[in-house]
């Protein structure tokens, strides 16, 4: 069962959700539980308690978890926590994603990401573009099979149709592949209306 405080304030939440006065409440903890106060219940009180409340109706929410925990309040800090939320938005994953890169890249461990300074937040976006550069390579390369078209096509398609300059790696230049794989799924979709 849950821990002590827990318990209590499950007890009290129930109790205000309820809408008792305060006698109704200590009414029925005497009824349940034969005390005035649920401080003065032990373990099996608590859980006895809790359990009336549950056949009477009571439905507890479950608490906040890593795999619910939403935007850091501390997002405003830092125009780095802006740019991981831009990323994450992008990439539609949720802010737990970007709570489990920094546990992952942070030394010592940081279990949030609100908890990390300025150079661990740029490990996390270092990280994030290089996973929005392993998308949009995955999205291209099937369009370049289903259009016949190797990787050497897409270059100088970025070449053209991006400015992509001679010395540049079109797999590090994430404006230069949008605009190829906007161009290719031009390409693809005039290929199906034929």
């Amino acid at each position: 069962m849950a821990h002590r405080r827990t318990a209590l304030a499950m007890i009290h939440i129930a109790a205000k959700q309820f809408g008792w006065t305060e006698t109704e409440y200590r009414d029925h903890l005497f009824s349940v539980c034969r005390v005035r106060s649920a401080a003065d219940l032990d373990a099996h009180g608590r859980e006895q308690f809790i359990a009336h409340l549950k056949a009477l109706g009571w439905k507890p929410k479950p608490g906040r978890t890593a795999k619910t925990r939403g935007r850091p309040r501390n997002l405003d800090r830092s125009a780095m926590m802006r740019k991981i939320e831009a990323l994450l938005a992008d990439a539609g994953r949720p802010w737990h994603y970007a709570d489990e890169l920094a546990a992952k890249l942070t030394k010592p461990k940081k279990e949030r990401i609100a908890f990390c300074n300025d150079n661990d937040l740029h490990k996390v976006v270092v990280a994030l573009e290089l996973d929005a550069r392993r998308r949009l390579v995955r999205a291209i390369e099937p369009l370049l099979d289903y259009l016949g078209l190797a990787w050497c096509d897409a270059v100088r398609m970025a070449r053209e149709h991006a400015g992509l300059k001679p010395t540049q790696d079109l797999s590090k230049n994430p404006e230069a592949m949008s605009t190829v794989r906007a161009r290719l799924n031009t390409m693809a979709q005039e290929a199906c209306d034929l």
